[in-house]
């Protein structure tokens, strides 16, 4: 997965916010504490798996707003891919998936937020927990990856399994 651009609207600590990604090969996010660093990475996790460190679903939900609303571009492959995720205290969450066409975007939601988190999964090859461990080393925490034997390894870089 290559990131090409992301907006958020009211997550966690952002009112609105957009980073374009076009053409950088090594992101480094750095600034002081508070400054949001991690808040940008947890957008991308909560986006793409709807996974995040959070303790209810609302929370990620800008302190008094209704809704967040993250949208996610990314390049897969060959192919091009949207990820819009939003979610409204009242009416609960939205999930969008959509392929990059000539003519624009072309929509592969399917029926329901859980069978379109199962095909963005099967899209990404790539689950929230190595992608914690593999991109995102949250303040405190070792990252895994690193610390982790050869059998542990394997189980994050699959496609170097013997």
């Amino acid at each position: 997965m290559i990131p090409r651009h992301i907006t958020l609207k009211n997550f966690l600590s952002y009112r609105e916010a957009s980073l374009d990604f076009t053409g950088l090969h090594v992101v480094c996010i750095a600034g002081a504490n508070g400054a949001g660093k991690s808040s940008l990475l947890e957008a991308i996790g909560w986006v793409l798996w709807g996974q995040s460190r959070v303790a209810t679903e609302d929370d990620v939900i800008y302190q008094g707003e209704m809704e967040a609303r993250v949208a996610f571009v990314f390049q897969q492959g060959e192919h091009g891919y949207r990820v819009i995720r939003h979610r409204h205290r009242l009416q609960g969450a939205g999930l969008e998936f959509q392929i990059k066409t000539e003519t624009g975007y072309r929509a592969l939601t399917q029926r329901g937020v859980r069978a379109t988190q199962q095909l963005i999964c099967r899209c990404l090859r790539l689950d929230y927990e190595t992608f914690l461990n593999s991109a995102y080393c949250a303040r405190g925490k070792r990252m895994t990856l690193c610390s982790s034997g050869p059998a542990n390894v394997r189980k994050f870089l699959p496609a170097y399994s013997s």
